[in-house]
């Protein structure tokens, strides 16, 4: 598999479910993403089901967990129909979003 590496954001409306873009260096566009929130969640952390298209769409179980001792979170997309998986890092920036990047792994 090719080494996928790209940048996203995300933004927390009130319903506490994700909206956020993303791309990639395989894109040559921006493309959209959203996830619902699968229970609670206070400051991004949580388990969601997270959607978008990338030619065909895509579903994927997320997980943002905070790392211990940084501001910093982490970001785990499992279980998605194409058959791969994505790993990540952000950080919150002025105006609410979690901005950051990913790879395939």
């Amino acid at each position: 598999m090719a080494r996928l590496t790209g940048s996203f954001y995300f933004k927390l409306p009130v319903s506490g479910n994700l909206v956020g873009e993303f791309t990639n260096d395989h894109e040559d566009c921006i493309l959209t993403e959203s996830a619902t929130l699968n229970g609670i969640s206070t400051d991004f952390s949580g388990q969601y089901e997270s959607v978008w298209q990338d030619g065909d769409p895509q579903m994927a179980d997320l997980k943002i967990a905070s790392i211990p001792n940084t501001k910093k979170f982490q970001l785990i997309w499992t279980g998605l129909n194409n058959g791969k998986n994505y790993k990540g890092e952000g950080f919150l920036v002025e105006g609410g979003l979690l901005i950051g990047h990913y790879t395939n792994t």
